[in-house]
């Protein structure tokens, strides 16, 4: 949600600036970069042994992307698929159109089913544990 809606802050900014990049910056893994801003910055406090420069900064967009990338029923089921996936979820990651013709309902409709029955349906489908399976 917050990476969200910094993003979508920064693409909306009226002072002139644009495609304004946004970071995602973890407690103890401070960038040199961002630190310096902040002159009494405690270094104490850092995790890291070293202070590195770049290789800490993570985009916020390539982060929401790997949560809003949708597969193929076929790339979930048939392929190894990426790393990071939620393997109790594999539906959410389908595209609208291919889960209305897998499920013949929309997602919102799926979720608001019965665990046992959501489970059921994952399971007729493969949807359900495939990490365990392969």
């Amino acid at each position: 949600m917050s990476m969200e809606l910094a993003t979508e802050y920064s693409a909306t900014l009226t002072d002139g600036r644009k495609n304004v990049p946004v970071f995602v910056i973890y407690y103890g893994k401070e960038p040199y970069i961002f630190t310096c801003v902040f002159h009494g910055w405690d270094f104490s406090k850092r995790i890291l042994p070293t202070i590195s420069f770049d290789k800490d900064i993570i985009s916020a967009k390539e982060i929401l992307d790997l949560y809003t990338k949708r597969y193929s029923y076929d790339d979930i089921v048939n392929k190894p698929y990426p790393k990071g996936i939620d393997g109790s979820r594999l539906e959410e990651y389908l595209p609208d159109e291919e889960f209305m013709k897998i499920f013949r309902m929309t997602l919102s409709d799926f979720q608001r089913l019965p665990l046992w029955k959501e489970q059921t349906w994952k399971k007729e489908l493969r949807l359900y544990n495939v990490l365990e399976e392969k």
